[in-house]
């Protein structure tokens, strides 16, 4: 029987293990060596792309500067060779991170080099080439920039990307103001110099989530939308509200929305009365005292976070007795930086008898170091050497010797070796302390844990997450949050995520046990009742 020369397929269980268990840089290294698995897996491997010239800024040194180049170099040879590709069309997402201050901000970390041109010559390139192209992935559905000027020629070649649903600028300048895509998701972050030109970016019919953190960029860009509605939008993130009245006739216009966020807002001129028709469906709010006062009652709010704090318990308490003004039950409140009492937590929690999640934020001492901590002497200065080495830069040769790094396996994350679980048996209830490098006693988060312990705090009978945050230096020792997980545990049989000063001692119950694992470093424990 005549042989057959095509080569074997791959195996159902090859296709599995590399599919499940292997990065994408894992799957880049195989295509690498592997022609079989190459034409299988190009697709996916053009589906994503990405390069970071922060991340090479901040490598690069007068050591290493000559790698810095040919890796800009290789970076634009791949931008022409993607161009010209006949499957650029696989390209699914693009991730772009570009220097704020350009080759300058490389070129300063590296003393006494004379053929700057080098960085310059490249990092423009790099530039060009990514402007100039940008409309040919005409499948591209999700797109992320930093530190790109967005000119009028960079709208017109989005214009044509008719599939893009995800555009995310960070950092970015944006000197062409006019153009609408219809996009599902738009994030606007970074800071730069106002203008009083309305921003136009995206059609407000296919807009589903906003995340404005740009704050000189937030009153264009609502001015931009005019008056028309935003039917579908349904997630609002905002640092700032600059101008209130202008904000609240743009909520208005989204009748659908339902998780909003506003880290601060300007209310010196007080907050326009909201009729209960703005926003009906909104159930997520995090925000300031004052405009979670405003618009919590009569919708059905099921999640609050006040931010700031008011200035006093008997404020806060206020704020809480409107909160509870929702017309469903709150499933999950977070606290601001408070110093509470047992009569203040007494008071409110009964206002929330179906609270699932509660997160606060307790005050401490703050530490600070001593002595000479903070004292730094400069270096002796050295006069630096002239450097004025050349790297030759040909196209054709930007990948014929790739890094070791590029087709090697090792990876730097190798296995642990898993350790078993501490067991711990449930007693009595503990007494907990903070340990502090201070003498004196701190209110917090261990005061409160023993008023739950004591019977003088009972939290809602359904807690499910239980979360503090606190000053770091304020720790509670692993075995007191062990026997605490474990009395909590019995108390509220709901009970699984608890925290207790940091996300260095958050505690996840995993499974329908008692098995609990640490979220930093893994660490298991099983309580034995």
């Amino acid at each position: 029987m005549e042989e057959h020369a095509n080569p074997p397929l791959l195996s159902v269980e090859v296709w599995s293990a590399c599919w499940a268990l292997c990065s994408r840089r894992q799957l880049r290294r195989i295509s690498l060596v592997c022609q079989l698995f190459r034409s299988i897996v190009l697709p996916l491997l053009f589906c994503e792309q990405s390069f970071d010239v922060v991340a090479l800024e901040m490598a690069t040194t007068g050591g290493n500067w000559k790698e810095t180049v040919h890796h800009l170099h290789r970076t634009a040879v791949r931008l022409d060779k993607l161009a010209q590709n006949p499957h650029v069309s696989w390209v699914r997402s693009w991730k772009a991170v570009f220097s704020f201050n350009g080759p300058a901000a490389m070129i300063q970390f590296i003393p006494g080099l004379k053929n700057t041109h080098l960085f310059e010559l490249t990092h423009d390139r790099v530039v060009s080439r990514f402007s100039t192209t940008i409309q040919l992935y005409e499948n591209l559905s999700s797109l992320h920039l930093a530190q790109l000027t967005v000119d009028a020629s960079f709208r017109a070649g989005l214009a044509l990307l008719q599939r893009l649903e995800d555009l995310r600028l960070s950092g970015c300048k944006i000197t062409g103001r006019n153009g609408l895509l219809r996009l599902q998701r738009l994030t606007i972050r970074g800071y730069h110099l106002p203008s009083a030109d309305p921003l136009e970016i995206t059609s407000p019919d296919n807009l589903h989530t906003m995340t404005l953190d740009g704050l000189t960029e937030i009153s264009p860009l609502l001015s931009g939308f005019g008056s028309k509605t935003l039917p579908n939008l349904v997630h609002l993130s905002m640092e700032a509200v600059p101008d209130v009245e202008q904000w609240f006739r743009f909520l208005r216009q989204c009748p659908l929305l339902e998780t909003l966020a506003i880290q601060s807002i300007d209310h010196r001129a007080g907050l326009p009365v909201d009729p209960t028709t703005t926003v009906p469906r909104l159930r997520v709010l995090t925000a300031p005292a004052s405009l979670i006062q405003s618009l919590t009652p009569h919708r059905p709010i099921s999640d609050v976070t006040v931010l700031g704090g008011p200035t006093s318990l008997d404020a806060l308490l206020l704020v809480c007795m409107d909160v509870a003004r929702s017309v469903v039950p709150l499933r999950t409140l977070t606290l601001p930086f408070i110093t509470p009492t047992r009569d203040f937590l007494a008071t409110i929690l009964p206002l929330f008898p179906d609270l699932r999640e509660l997160l606060m934020e307790v005050s401490g001492c703050s530490i600070l170091p001593c002595g000479n901590a903070f004292l730094w002497h400069p270096p002796p200065f050295v006069e630096p050497k002239d450097d004025s080495r050349l790297v030759e830069l040909c196209d054709d040769d930007a990948f014929d010797d790739p890094l070791l790094d590029e087709i090697s396996d090792d990876e730097d994350d190798s296995e642990a070796e898993e350790v078993p679980p501490t067991i711990v048996k449930k007693g009595a209830n503990p007494r907990l302390h903070s340990e502090t490098f201070m003498d004196f006693p701190v209110d917090g988060t261990a005061d409160i844990l023993n008023w739950v312990f004591d019977d003088l705090l009972p939290l809602p009978s359904n807690l499910e997450v239980l979360r503090f945050r606190q000053n770091r230096e304020l720790k509670i020792s692993l075995g007191e949050q062990h026997q605490a997980i474990a009395s909590l545990g019995g108390m509220y049989p709901r009970l699984r995520e608890v925290q207790f000063t940091s996300a260095s001692d958050n505690w996840k119950r995993i499974g329908p046990g008692e098995m609990w694992v640490s979220a930093v470093g893994g660490s298991r424990f099983c309580v034995h009742r």
